[in-house]
C-alpha cells in the first residue's frame, strides 16, 4: 500500500484515487446533517497534518461522524481496493465555494480510518504501540455508530472468575507473549519501542533489496523516495497485522546474537598434501 504525501496531494489531478494518507487530526469540525428528497446527507470536515506541518483540509461524505476526542491523534486514512473498481474511498477533490478553489480530500464510507496505534489488531502502525496494563483488554479507537443507536454491552468476566474456555474441546491457542510480564509500564514502553525500532531496521533493510532488484530488472529505471518510503511502510505495515511485531524476543536481537553464538566455527582448510617424486621407471617393463 502506497502513502501519499500530503505535498503530493495538492500536485496530483483532481479525483484521483489515493491508497493511503497518513497525518495527525489537528481539527475535526462540527458536522453539517440535513435531508434532501427524502434521502439524508451528513459532510464533516476534518485537517489532516504530517510531521512537516504540511496540512490539508478533508471532507467525510455521509460516514460516521468523528468525536472532538479525535483531535490529536495521528491516522491512516485508507482507500479501499477492487478488482472491478479499483481504489475507491478516499481522493483528491477541488472544492469550490464562493468563486475559490480549494484541494481537499474526499472520503466516503468505503474508506477507513484507523488510528496509528492499531498496529495489533488491525495492521496500521507509524512505529509505537498502544501500552497495555495487566488485565485489560487492547482498545482500538475507531469511529462511533451513527446516531440513534447503541453497541450492545459486552460481557466480561468477573475478576474472581476464571477465564471461559471454548466449547467443543478445542483448548484456545496460547496467546504471543511479549516478554513484558512483570514489567513496569515504562519498561513496557521502551521495551515496545526497541522492537519497533528493530522492525523498521528489518523492513528498511528488505527495501533495499527490493530496490536494488528492481534496478538490476529494469536498467534506466529508479525508484522515487516516495515509493521506496511506501515499500517499507507497506512491510511494516504487514507485520503489525499479524502481530510480529509483538513476537519479537527482547532484547530485540537477542535472537540473532544466539544464533551467531551456536553457528559451528569455521573449518580450518585441508591443506594439500605434499607432492610425492615419482621413481624412475623403466617404461619398457610397464604393463597396459
Amino acid at each position: 500500500m502506497q502513502v501519499a504525501s500530503i505535498p503530493s496531494c495538492f500536485q496530483m489531478a483532481p479525483d484521483m484515487p489515493l491508497q493511503a494518507v497518513h497525518g495527525k487530526l489537528t481539527k475535526v469540525y462540527k458536522p453539517r446533517t440535513g435531508e434532501t428528497r427524502g434521502k439524508p446527507w451528513s459532510f464533516q470536515d476534518i485537517v489532516v497534518t504530517d510531521k512537516e506541518g504540511n496540512e490539508i483540509k478533508a471532507t467525510l461524505n455521509n460516514r460516521d461522524h468523528l468525536g472532538q476526542d479525535w483531535e490529536n491523534v495521528e491516522v491512516f486514512i485508507m482507500g479501499t481496493h477492487s478488482e472491478k473498481n479499483g481504489w475507491t474511498g478516499l481522493k483528491t477533490k477541488d472544492d469550490e465555494y464562493n468563486g475559490n478553489v480549494t484541494r481537499i480530500l474526499w472520503i466516503t464510507p468505503s474508506a477507513t480510518i484507523d488510528t496509528a496505534m492499531q498496529s495489533d489488531a488491525q495492521g496500521y502502525s507509524t512505529g509505537e504501540e498502544p501500552q497495555q496494563h495487566p488485565g485489560e483488554q487492547p482498545v482500538h479507537r475507531t469511529a462511533p455508530p451513527p446516531q440513534g443507536t447503541r453497541p450492545a454491552p459486552q460481557s466480561r468476566p468477573e475478576p474472581s472468575q476464571p477465564e471461559p474456555r471454548p466449547s467443543h474441546g478445542r483448548q484456545a491457542p496460547p496467546a504471543a507473549q511479549s516478554g513484558d510480564q512483570g514489567a513496569t509500564p515504562r519498561k513496557k514502553i521502551w521495551m515496545a519501542l526497541e522492537k519497533c525500532g528493530y522492525a523498521h531496521e528489518l523492513c528498511l533493510a528488505q527495501a533495499v533489496k527490493v530496490a536494488n532488484n528492481f534496478h538490476a530488472a529494469n536498467p534506466g529505471m529508479e525508484l522515487t523516495a516516495e515509493h521506496f518510503q511506501g515499500i517499507a511502510t507497506s512491510m511494516f505495515i504487514e507485520l503489525g497485522r499479524g502481530g510480529h511485531i509483538r513476537e519479537l524476543p527482547y532484547p530485540p536481537r537477542k535472537e540473532s546474537q544466539a544464533q551467531q553464538q551456536q553457528a559451528p566455527a569455521p573449518q580450518p582448510e585441508p591443506q594439500p598434501e605434499p607432492e610425492t617424486q615419482d621413481e624412475d621407471v623403466d617404461e619398457d617393463n610397464v604393463p597396459f
